[in-house]
């Protein structure tokens, strides 16, 4: 077996070499670009986590709920809460993207109010708004498990 070398490929090498370029460039302004790229990273990283927060939140959710009867309007709904549903939720925002009536609409979220998955937020009447509880609706048999930070944005 022969044993190749090359001197000129070891790294602290290629330093030196670029060492030139490096030593002709302002010094304040790599430290400015460094200082973007680490902020620049730092905000994906933090986006990253909140990202797979979210869907471990989601997945946890699920899990929980693997034996609660959920139609599939109610899993199509759901999900939309969880991947960050546009605006507040109303039966009529139901009905549309279900298409079902309005009525149809409201006794699903009626039986998700009533199995803690869904609450009405302030107000109420025509325009009763609904969103996903705060504990993320643990079926009454299940362990207690603390959900408020699943999901939560961090801040940058």
């Amino acid at each position: 077996m022969q044993v190749i070398s090359c001197a000129s490929c070891l790294p602290d090498r290629q330093v030196g070499k670029e060492k030139v370029h490096y030593q002709a460039v302002n010094p304040k302004l790599v430290k400015a670009e460094m200082d973007k790229f680490l902020d620049w990273l730092k905000n994906a990283m933090i986006a990253s986590e909140n990202a797979t927060q979210k869907i471990l939140g989601k997945a946890e959710f699920w899990k929980l709920h693997d034996h609660t009867p959920i139609n599939e309007r109610k899993r199509l709904m759901l999900n939309k809460l969880f991947d960050g549903f546009e605006g507040k939720l109303q039966t009529s925002k139901w009905a549309k993207i279900t298409k079902t009536s309005t009525d149809t609409a409201l006794r699903d979220i009626k039986d998700l109010i009533g199995k803690g998955i869904l609450q009405q937020t302030e107000g109420g009447g025509r325009n009763a708004n609904y969103e996903l509880t705060e504990n993320k609706a643990k079926p009454k048999n299940a362990p207690s498990l603390d959900y408020k930070s699943i999901g939560q944005q961090k801040s940058v």
